[in-house]
């Protein structure tokens, strides 16, 4: 995350139903994102893939987020909803708010 652009209204409001998500049904989830390797585009790298390679160690970064987004009760519209997924090409402008989150926190 090298650029620095401002986040909109949407990405914050996603991002905070994410984060409330992961407080309210994985405890310490914080711990487990790398913020230094923080790449919405990557699926292994993502806040979610991160946090679900750790929970899942044994499979593939694929395999362990689709794992998260099951155990967490999410499909792919609820994914976008709570920021774990970008749209409209603001991976930087997401990314750069959840590391915002889980370092204050």
């Amino acid at each position: 995350m090298t650029a620095h652009a401002v986040p909109t209204r949407r990405i914050l409001e996603h991002v905070a139903r994410g984060a409330a998500l992961l407080d309210r049904d994985l405890f310490g989830w914080r711990s487990r994102v790398d913020v230094a390797r923080l790449d919405m585009t990557m699926t292994g790298d993502s806040l979610l893939g991160q946090v679900a390679c750790a929970m899942f160690p044994a499979s593939h970064p694929n395999g362990a987020y689709l794992l998260l987004l099951d155990r967490l009760g999410l499909d792919r519209i609820h994914e976008v909803s709570c920021g774990f997924v970008a749209i409209d090409g603001e991976d930087v402008e997401l990314g750069q708010v959840w590391a915002s989150e889980v370092t204050q926190a």
